[in-house]
Protein backbone atom coordinates (compact mmCIF):
# COMPACT_ATOMS: atom_id res chain seq x y z
CA UNK A 1 0.00 0.00 0.00
CA UNK A 2 0.87 3.72 -0.67
CA UNK A 3 1.38 6.07 1.96
CA UNK A 4 -1.51 7.61 0.59
CA UNK A 5 -3.93 4.54 0.85
CA UNK A 6 -2.30 3.95 4.60
CA UNK A 7 -3.77 7.22 5.39
CA UNK A 8 -6.93 6.81 3.82
CA UNK A 9 -7.59 3.74 5.47
CA UNK A 10 -6.55 5.13 9.05
CA UNK A 11 -9.06 8.42 8.35
CA UNK A 12 -12.15 6.55 7.33
CA UNK A 13 -12.20 5.12 10.94
CA UNK A 14 -11.23 8.39 12.73
CA UNK A 15 -14.40 10.22 14.14
CA UNK A 16 -15.71 13.32 12.26
CA UNK A 17 -13.68 15.11 15.06
CA UNK A 18 -10.76 13.53 14.77
CA UNK A 19 -11.14 13.69 10.91
CA UNK A 20 -11.20 17.32 11.23
CA UNK A 21 -8.28 17.51 13.41
CA UNK A 22 -6.17 15.82 10.57
CA UNK A 23 -7.59 18.17 8.21
CA UNK A 24 -6.34 21.01 10.41
CA UNK A 25 -3.29 19.35 10.52
CA UNK A 26 -2.31 18.91 7.20
CA UNK A 27 -3.46 22.68 5.99
CA UNK A 28 -0.81 23.56 8.99
CA UNK A 29 2.04 21.94 6.79
CA UNK A 30 0.69 23.06 3.69
CA UNK A 31 0.97 26.77 5.51
CA UNK A 32 4.25 25.90 6.75
CA UNK A 33 5.73 25.22 3.36
CA UNK A 34 4.45 28.00 2.22
CA UNK A 35 5.64 30.21 4.73
CA UNK A 36 9.18 28.49 4.49
CA UNK A 37 9.04 29.83 1.00
CA UNK A 38 8.50 33.30 1.95
CA UNK A 39 11.23 33.21 4.33
CA UNK A 40 13.62 32.37 1.69
CA UNK A 41 12.74 34.98 -0.90
CA UNK A 42 13.07 37.48 2.17
CA UNK A 43 16.39 36.41 2.83
CA UNK A 44 17.58 36.13 -0.88
CA UNK A 45 16.32 40.37 -1.08
CA UNK A 46 18.21 41.07 2.12
CA UNK A 47 21.60 39.72 0.98
CA UNK A 48 20.99 41.15 -2.11
CA UNK A 49 20.46 44.56 -0.30
CA UNK A 50 23.24 44.46 1.79
CA UNK A 51 25.69 43.07 -1.08
CA UNK A 52 24.29 46.29 -2.76
CA UNK A 53 25.32 48.31 0.41
CA UNK A 54 28.54 47.05 0.32
CA UNK A 55 29.07 47.47 -3.32
CA UNK A 56 27.78 51.04 -2.66
CA UNK A 57 30.69 51.76 0.04
CA UNK A 58 33.05 50.54 -1.58
CA UNK A 59 32.34 52.44 -4.72
CA UNK A 60 32.03 55.88 -2.96
CA UNK A 61 35.59 54.91 -1.46
CA UNK A 62 37.14 54.35 -4.69
CA UNK A 63 35.74 57.68 -5.83
CA UNK A 64 37.74 60.07 -2.95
Amino acid sequence: MTVEEVLMEKVKVLSPNQKQEVLDFVEYLEGKKSNDKETDIDSAIDEVFVTRRELLSRLAEGAK
